[in-house]
């Protein structure tokens, strides 16, 4: 069975769609799937096999028998799944054109920058979080946070994950607008402040020159790389590479273009292009282990991991100051 769609006609999005309503259908038909995941299938299976093979009689007509019946649909099944193939095919070929950096626009038409002021910025990739997007979130910053090391978060914005990081010490966060700061430190008392460790890298997404090699526990970023290309992204992950310490994890969220919906973001210019498998192909090209990549509702993160084991000789967190002696 040859399948051919001109892809000038056809957006990947709607290539992906096509490609997920097809796969309903296979699963369906497919009866290794059906016999372990559709709970109908044992009753269509005895309902068919209580017909006789050589069919039955009804108003004169002879129906088709079971055996006809079972290879229709397995021919089914197959030019079905021939079409699958070629779609995920064609949208692996075609979706390098999206690694393309898009420009953004508001729904005003402005364009959005890495140099958009700080509040324009945050209004804009405001996102609404489920509870249990939340939750699950918040459970593997918990996981991977402990006092006897130092934590990083990345384009904290207005600090809707920083109070869950409080956990690590200290606490590092970078942000190319300074005004972060200011949103942040109205969310924790004047000491705790004190304690946290913020920079602003002018602009500059990939400098990451300030910060200690090596350090950190734990780097998590939310609804930042999302918006990075894949010549971002190789980039921004050997620096991520080279400030954690052996042992240590990344958290962050990224649009899966797997699904039909984040690939809609891409088209409208509002996210960029990433797969879990590219994704997966990169970090693991950079020296990562490729840990979860976690799907909740319509939300999609992943863990990374730099190679090695945990250590450290801070025995609890640190009380006091260090005075300098007059010179």
């Amino acid at each position: 069975m040859k399948v051919f769609l001109p892809l000038n006609k056809f957006k990947l999005s709607e290539l992906s769609w096509l490609r997920d309503r097809l796969f309903e259908y296979y699963r369906l038909l497919d009866k290794s799937y059906s016999k372990e995941n559709n709970r109908d299938f044992p009753q269509i299976s005895n309902l068919l096999h209580s017909i006789d093979d050589r069919g039955i009689y009804e108003h004169g007509f002879q129906t088709p028998s079971v055996k006809i019946i079972e290879d229709e649909l397995e021919n089914l099944s197959k030019h079905i799944l021939e079409c699958i193939n070629y779609l995920i095919n064609l949208i692996k070929k075609n979706e390098v054109f999206y690694y393309k950096p898009k420009y953004i626009f508001d729904d005003k038409g402005y364009e959005y920058t890495e140099l958009s002021n700080f509040e324009w910025e945050n209004s804009f990739k405001k996102e609404n979080v489920s509870e249990e997007l939340k939750n699950d979130v918040i459970g593997q910053i918990y996981k991977y946070s402990h006092y006897s090391y130092p934590a990083l978060e990345i384009g904290p914005g207005t600090g809707d994950w920083t109070e869950y990081l409080v956990a690590s010490d200290p606490l590092y966060l970078i942000d190319y607008h300074k005004e972060a700061f200011d949103h942040i430190s109205k969310k924790f008392s004047e000491t705790y402040c004190r304690r946290l460790r913020f920079y602003s890298n002018n602009h500059n997404k990939f400098d990451f020159s300030m910060l200690p090699l090596e350090q950190f526990n734990l780097i998590f970023s939310w609804n930042v790389f999302d918006y990075y290309t894949l010549e971002s992204l190789n980039k921004l992950l050997p620096e991520c590479f080279s400030l954690l310490r052996p042992g240590g994890h990344m958290i962050f969220s990224y649009n899966n273009c797997d699904y039909t919906a984040n690939i809609a973001y891409v088209e409208r210019g509002v996210r960029s292009w990433m797969t879990s498998k590219l994704l997966t192909d990169t970090s693991q090209s950079i020296g990562f282990e490729f840990i979860e990549n976690r799907i909740v509702g319509t939300q999609h993160y992943c863990i990374l991991k730099k190679p090695g084991t945990l250590s450290t000789i801070k025995l609890q967190q640190a009380l006091g100051s260090i005075i300098r002696k007059n010179s």
